[in-house]
């Protein structure tokens, strides 16, 4: 109830530049890369051509991994605002691109 109002006085900025526009404004949403096949069957790595795992897969513990996007320019800065600045809004904005990435049901989203 409080948070539209709240956006009214403080409306939210670009999660990775903090100005304009929310989520991403206009020059830092066309400098994110969208993460497509072919990639790592296990860790999502972008290859030339897919493979089930390769050097870069996390620990064994760890079944799969995906990313959205590639973690550079904006998206890079936004996981930064989040994870150092605790601007917790960011996972709003990237929650979703997060569980786009998946087909099957998952256990845990993060970033």
């Amino acid at each position: 109830m409080l948070a539209p109002l709240l956006d009214v006085l403080y409306p939210r900025r670009c999660v990775a530049c903090g100005s304009d526009r929310w989520p991403f404004c206009g020059p830092c949403r066309q400098q994110l890369i969208p993460l497509e096949p072919p990639w790592c069957g296990r860790c999502g790595l972008p290859m030339e051509r897919g493979a089930s795992s390769c050097p870069e897969c996390p620990p064994r513990v760890v079944d799969r991994a995906r990313s959205a996007f590639l973690f550079t320019g904006p998206a890079r800065s936004a996981v930064h605002r989040l994870k150092f600045s605790g601007w917790r809004a960011v996972a709003d904005a990237l929650g979703g691109a997060a569980a786009a990435v998946w087909s099957d049901p998952v256990d845990v989203i993060t970033w």
